[in-house]
């Protein structure tokens, strides 16, 4: 009677159990195909994303680079200190005081009148009076002091330098759209299938004019052709002996590659008892 349950049941259960293996390689061979083929577009969303990031980085570079260019020429240089105030010119010195005038020497006597006769020798001239001495010349007066030199002014104080400005945010990945979450400039989010990135704080709604789409969710393509039928296989394995354990309700196999193999019939014979 164990006998004929044992062969009923595995009658039935063989066909099944291959149906559901088959199957379930087949589900396993599709979603292997289906992560590489998410993996693949992943891949190509990112790169894309690191591109776009990289000209947006060289655009605020060149940006940057003009306005420094363009600021160079407006820098001045510190203000040139006041011109020193000249000293007061020194006074005149006072006049010298004019010599008084010599007096006029006495005149000269008249020559004794010579004896007549024979001329005398004529007399000889009076002397000339002795001219006064010239009084002495006034002393010069006294040079004015130099003023003093004005103080140069102070050079203009060097402005301090600018404080170096913060890191930019990279932007985060964010996962799934959150309609109650609040995102940054750069943020990344998904919605059915597409990828969105904030162009600034607190973009608002998905979509709308804070968001730009970085990445589209890709249409179905067609379905392939179908392949080519591969090669029979191999004939598989031949069962050539099977042996009933009653007490542990299990049924051993024997294959002749040499495999044996163990069916546990425990639950089925528990759901025939049960029907």
């Amino acid at each position: 009677m164990i006998d004929r349950d044992v062969a009923a049941i595995m009658g039935g259960v063989t066909p099944v159990l291959r149906d559901h293996f088959a199957g379930l390689e087949r589900r396993l061979l599709r979603e292997a195909e289906q992560a590489e083929t998410l993996r693949a577009a992943e891949h190509r969303a990112l790169m894309a994303e690191y591109r776009a990031w990289m000209v947006e980085q060289r655009s605020a570079l060149d940006v940057l680079k003009r306005e420094v260019e363009q600021r160079i020429p407006s820098l001045r240089d510190g203000v040139d200190g006041r011109d020193g105030v000249d000293g007061a010119p020194g006074r005149d010195g006072t006049d010298g005081v004019n010599g008084r005038d010599g007096a006029d020497g006495n005149p000269g006597r008249d020559g004794v009148d010579g004896i007549n006769g024979k001329d005398g020798e004529p007399g000889r001239d009076g002397i000339d009076g002795t001219n006064g001495a010239d009084g002495a010349p006034g002393r010069d007066g006294l040079d004015g002091k130099d003023g003093v030199d004005g103080a140069d002014g102070r050079d203009g104080i060097d402005g301090a330098n600018g404080v170096a400005g913060k890191d930019a945010y990279p932007g985060e990945a964010r996962g799934l759209h959150d309609p109650s979450a609040s995102y940054r400039a750069l943020d990344v989010v998904s919605l059915n299938g597409s990828e969105w990135r904030a162009k600034v704080d607190n973009p608002g709604a998905l979509p709308g004019d804070g968001w730009m789409l970085s990445a589209q969710r890709g249409k179905t393509g067609k379905q392939g052709d179908v392949g080519k039928q591969g090669p029979a296989g191999k004939d598989g394995a031949s069962l050539i002996a099977s042996a009933l354990d009653a007490d542990g309700m299990e049924v051993k196999f024997a294959r002749d590659d040499g495999e044996v193999f163990t069916l546990d019939i425990l639950p089925f014979a528990e759901a025939i008892r049960g029907a």
